[in-house]
């Protein structure tokens, strides 16, 4: 087993860029909920799981994210990329 999991409480002395890093998790999170998941009213599970593929691409190509700038994410990595 892990050191870090083998006494309890362990988890919660995490270094503090895992926080920020569950911090973003979550926002995402809340970001598909709210733009994907309860966005439109699917008729089944199955239409919904079709809607996921081209809303993580908007969300990916598309959409402007404040964090990076207004900038999307796949302008962030090409940028990155070419440095």
């Amino acid at each position: 087993m892990p050191q870090a999991l083998r006494r309890p409480g362990d988890l919660q002395r995490a270094p503090s860029n895992r926080l920020t890093g569950h911090r973003s998790i979550e926002r995402f999170i809340q970001t598909l909920q709210v733009e994907w998941a309860y966005a439109a009213s699917y008729r089944d599970h199955w239409q919904r799981r079709r809607a996921l593929m081209p809303w993580l691409s908007h969300y990916n190509c598309r959409r402007p994210h404040s964090a990076l700038g207004h900038k999307t994410p796949i302008s962030r990595i090409q940028a990155d990329e070419r440095s």
